[in-house]
């Protein structure tokens, strides 16, 4: 069992929304936790909004790199429980498709045993 690690962010609302791309995905992100070349495996995570939104966290907002995705109405959301394995290494990101406070905690375990 790998050392026990906690991240919170708050993304106010003063902040635009990550572009998106031709294909709906978004880019830009905000920077959730650096495991600094660890490996990580998420094993909870909760996502609250104010406003409808699509917000995603993973690598990146593509296929086989999210964490978790989904749509999120206003007055807030959460997100199912996780227990997904990042690369060594591999940033978390979040990304949110409109302008609102978003609020995204996890917990996990650097460097888990396979």
């Amino acid at each position: 069992m790998g050392e026990r690690f906690h991240a919170d962010l708050h993304i106010p609302a003063a902040v635009a929304a990550d572009p998106a791309r031709a294909d709906g995905t978004l880019q830009g992100g905000t920077l959730l936790y650096d495991p600094r070349g660890d490996g990580v495996l998420v094993t909870r995570m909760r996502v609250s909004t104010d406003t409808a939104m699509r917000v995603c966290v993973g690598l990146a907002d593509q296929d086989s790199q999210r964490v978790m995705g989904g749509y999120f109405a206003a007055n807030g959301g959460a997100a199912p429980d996780a227990c997904v394995e990042t690369p060594p290494g591999g940033k978390l990101w979040v990304f949110h498709g409109a302008q609102g406070n978003v609020d995204v905690s996890i917990d996990g375990e650097l460097n888990p045993a396979t």
